[in-house]
């Protein structure tokens, strides 16, 4: 069957306020990690191997708003690059 790979945070997203959200998969160590305003926020690590960029990305559940300057990397970030970049 499917399998999903996501984590959430406990800190809401302002409304009417830009907001930089960054998730990073690393396969090395079947990690994903969520970082808001460039301060890490949450992880898990996936029971078994995953290959997340062979499936479609889901972005939020029942989002509403507008996103822009979407981008996939092949490889994971840093935390100093998402902070910093």
């Amino acid at each position: 069957g499917q399998s999903y790979l996501y984590t959430t945070s406990l800190q809401s997203i302002p409304l009417n306020k830009w907001t930089h959200i960054a998730g990073v998969y690393s396969v090395a160590e079947n990690q994903l990690q969520l970082y808001i305003n460039g301060e890490f926020v949450s992880s898990i690590i996936h029971s078994k191997k995953t290959y997340p960029m062979m499936k479609d990305i889901l972005l939020g559940q029942n989002f509403r708003g507008a996103m822009r300057d979407f981008r996939v990397w092949a490889c994971p970030l840093s935390a100093e690059a998402i902070y910093y970049g």
